[in-house]
């Protein structure tokens, strides 16, 4: 199994992050669904970093206990895995820089902006960036502000790499894409796909050291 990565953040990624700074459970299909429905954001690479891939195997018998993500023992069927075991290529970004600036619409459904600002600051458990052992080194949460549309939020933070926002009349022209990061909570995969627009600006992000001028 490969398991791909984008260079910047997806909806569902959001939803997972906010939902978790909420105390919210992996079984509250319903609230994490609500709030990927209510996601609007734009994300800006600010520094490129780089592309690692992590390679999983396991062997595992019929009696080999196995856990959930919802926290229970679960049980396995079929037989074997000695002669054929379960690989997975998972990709990942390192040293990455990304701004994200985000609302949720409508905006006086609960949670509000301020719920979810005030959660980033004081969350409810650890928060972690994709994986479980990619804590942020600091808060994520840089502040709330009012601007006319994404693109305009995120010109309040210094930065000058590509940006993905909302497809839509209020934000600036840019080639429009498709992406998948609508996750199905209750099956536990992505089975939905959001209309992007990304705007390319007139310099690169910044690279690593050592990777180039």
């Amino acid at each position: 199994e490969i398991c791909p990565t984008r260079r910047l953040p997806g909806r569902s990624l959001l939803a997972g992050l906010i939902g978790n700074a909420l105390g919210y459970e992996h079984g509250d299909v319903d609230l994490l669904t609500r709030l990927q429905e209510r996601l609007r954001f734009a994300a800006r690479l600010d520094r490129e970093g780089r592309g690692i891939v992590d390679f999983q195997t396991a062997e595992l018998s019929k009696q080999d206990p196995i856990w959930t993500t919802r926290g229970v023992r679960g049980e396995r069927h079929g037989g074997d895995t000695y002669s054929g075991p379960a690989r997975r290529y998972r990709h990942y970004r390192a040293d990455s820089r990304v701004m994200v600036v985000l609302t949720l619409d409508p905006a006086g459904e609960q949670p509000d902006l301020q719920v979810v600002a005030d959660a980033l600051l004081r969350p409810e458990r650890p928060l972690f960036l994709g994986r479980k052992g990619c804590p942020p080194s600091s808060r994520i949460l840089r502040g709330v502000v009012d601007a006319e549309s994404l693109a305009a939020a995120l010109d309040r933070f210094a930065g000058e790499g590509p940006i993905e926002t909302e497809d839509d009349t209020n934000e600036p022209a840019g080639r429009s894409i498709t992406v998948t990061d609508r996750r199905d909570w209750r099956l536990g995969f992505h089975a939905g796909f959001s209309r992007r627009r990304e705007i390319r600006p007139s310099s690169p992000p910044q690279p690593l050291a050592g990777e180039g001028s």
